[in-house]
């Protein structure tokens, strides 16, 4: 028989998160009851403001204290709802910190590595050029 091989985290990381749904999170029900009641805080707030702007002939004025209470309320709970909708954050790499990469494997691009070069072979006739003259080219 083969001989038994270890797994490491990584590879368990990787089964884990390949072999998990990918399904979206239930809403919960106060996350719900936040949007809709932000949507209906909203709509209220609008009816009202037109209301005022009917009864007041100045439309430079700004909107009753109520009401911009009501549109910040209604922010809140909308942002509360978005925010407690979203699932929970998966890693971007499993297994970045079981990895030991260092920067240079991490960005190792083979096709940018300088091996032959004129050096080599300018050296080489500099060298011959020397032993025919028998002098320093410095």
């Amino acid at each position: 028989s083969p001989p038994l091989r270890r797994t490491t985290e990584l590879e368990v990381c990787r089964a884990r998160h390949a072999a998990a749904p990918q399904r979206a999170a239930p809403r919960s029900m106060a996350s719900k009851a936040a949007h809709y009641a932000s949507v209906v805080l909203l709509v209220h707030a609008g009816l009202s403001t037109v209301h005022f702007k009917t009864l007041v002939d100045d439309a430079s004025l700004v909107p009753p204290p109520d009401v911009v209470v009501e549109v910040v309320v209604a922010f809140l709970l909308a942002t509360y709802a978005a925010v407690s909708a979203v699932p929970a954050l998966k890693p971007v790499r499993c297994g970045q910190d079981v990895t030991p990469e260092t920067q240079d494997t991490a960005f190792h691009a083979p096709d940018f590595e300088v091996v032959h070069h004129r050096g080599k072979s300018l050296a080489a006739r500099r060298r011959a050029l020397a032993a025919g003259k028998g002098g320093d080219l410095d």
